[in-house]
This record gives C-alpha cells, sequence and structure tokens, in this order.
C-alpha cells in the first residue's frame, strides 16, 4: 500500500535533434499522456502517486557541434555527460512543454490538497 512515483521519465525532441529550436510535440504528447495517467490514478486512489521528469535543461545549451559534453564545459544541461546534451532536456524556452507541467502541477497539487482535507476531517 504504498505510493509508487513514476520516475526520470523523458522523451527526445522531435526528428532526435538536440538544438532547443526543435519542435517537441511528440514529447508533449507523451507528457500529457504520463501526467493523465498520475492524475487518474490519484482520482481513482490508485498506486501511482507522483511523477519526476527527466531532465531540466534550462538555460543550459550544448557547447560543441556534436552535442557532446567535454571536461572543462562550463554549461550542463541535465542529460548525462555521455548522452547528447540536449538528449531529453527540457529547456527554459520550450513554452509548450512547460505549460504541460505546469497545468498538470497544480492540477496534482489541487487532487493532493483536496486528498489531505479529507483525511484531516
Amino acid at each position: 500500500n504504498k505510493p509508487l512515483v513514476l520516475e526520470e521519465f523523458g522523451f527526445v525532441r522531435d526528428g532526435d535533434k538536440y538544438e532547443p529550436e526543435t519542435t517537441v510535440a511528440a514529447r508533449d504528447e507523451f507528457y500529457q499522456f504520463v501526467f493523465q495517467l498520475v492524475q487518474d490514478s490519484i482520482k481513482a486512489k490508485s498506486t501511482l502517486a507522483g511523477v519526476n521528469f527527466w531532465g531540466w535543461g534550462g538555460e543550459g545549451r550544448a557547447m560543441h557541434a556534436n552535442h557532446q559534453w567535454m571536461i572543462g564545459d562550463t554549461s550542463y544541461v541535465g542529460d548525462p555527460y555521455s548522452e547528447p546534451q540536449g538528449l531529453n532536456s527540457i529547456y527554459n524556452t520550450d513554452s509548450s512543454t512547460l505549460k504541460i507541467i505546469s497545468t498538470y502541477a497544480k492540477e496534482l497539487e489541487k487532487l493532493s490538497s483536496h486528498t489531505n482535507q479529507k483525511r484531516n476531517r
């Protein structure tokens, strides 16, 4: 009876590209699917209770044309050093993905608050 958290899920940018300007339609669809699974699970009082996506790139950007991290680089985007930088990164400019994350975070917070209020009664 312990909650399950779906951790470190991610999805590559469209066309397996790494550049921040590359579209993210497939990733957005996948993220919506995953967040909806969690939301539905919480509503049903089922096991899946949280998520932790991979990986926040923020303002970081790959410093080399081959997108590989190298010793001495001053920018790091969150992907493991052994993977192309930007492979699964969510950049601060990925407005559609950020909107999905924000929307579901607010929804999950409401569900959590509602559940906690019921427990405290």
